[in-house]
């Protein structure tokens, strides 16, 4: 009698403990990564950043139609005064400083190859190709929708926004000072990205794949080191 107690105590336990792990809820079944979900969010946008970047630089490489040559700050001046001329060419004659004053050239596309000249914008720009340039490099003060630096040994300052900034040059030395870069891509080892704005910046590689760049750090492509920004 008493080991038949025994026996039913020990099985009433069992069905409680049956009942427990029957409501227990289950785990997940692991299967396909859901693309909409917020994890991916950020790798679905640098996807999209990278061949977005591909098919406008591909674009800019060679511009079609008229494109008006300059060689002085005044030079700049006359041409954008004049809507016919959409596409401007700072040609290899330019020397010094040449200077673009400011005004709303957002419907302009700017060519920069010039080897003995250095340049300064104090304008709103659409796009800028940037080719060659003297040591002491470019200086955004506007802003631009599309900034293009490829060739080599470019100095780039940017103190404005840029809508889209890509950079396949060698040897670029790229300091962001103030403004807002929502898609920065870079797809060289050789050049070097310094951060000086309040928020951190995205950098997108030709992959895909993607790095960031908080406040007052120096981005080294060659190694991947983040370093104080001088």
């Amino acid at each position: 009698m008493k080991f038949h107690r025994l026996f039913c105590a020990a099985a009433a336990v069992c069905a409680v403990a049956l009942l427990l792990t029957a409501c227990k809820k289950k785990p997940p079944v692991p299967g396909s990564p859901d693309p909409t979900a917020e994890e991916y969010s950020v790798q679905n946008k640098t996807n999209a950043d990278a061949a977005a970047a591909l098919s406008e630089i591909e674009e800019l490489r060679d511009p079609e139609g008229t494109v008006r040559g300059v060689r002085s700050s005044e030079g700049f001046r006359q041409a954008l005064q004049n809507p016919k001329y959409t596409q401007l060419r700072l040609t290899e004659e330019a020397l010094g400083e040449v200077r673009i004053e400011a005004g709303d050239y957002t419907g302009r596309d700017i060519y920069l190859e010039a080897p003995d000249a250095s340049v300064v914008s104090d304008a709103d720009l659409g796009r800028l190709v940037i080719s060659q340039v003297n040591a002491e490099g470019v200086t955004l003060n506007g802003t631009a929708e599309t900034e293009y630096i490829k060739g080599g040994d470019v100095n780039l300052t940017l103190n404005n926004s840029v809508e889209r900034l890509y950079i396949t040059a060698r040897d670029a030395h790229v300091t962001l000072n103030a403004g807002s870069f929502p898609v920065v891509y870079c797809d060289n080892t050789t050049d070097v990205i310094t951060n000086k704005t309040e928020e951190t910046v995205l950098l997108v590689f030709p992959t895909g794949a993607f790095t960031e760049i908080p406040s007052g750090k120096t981005y080294y492509m060659d190694t991947g080191e983040l370093k104080n920004a001088k």
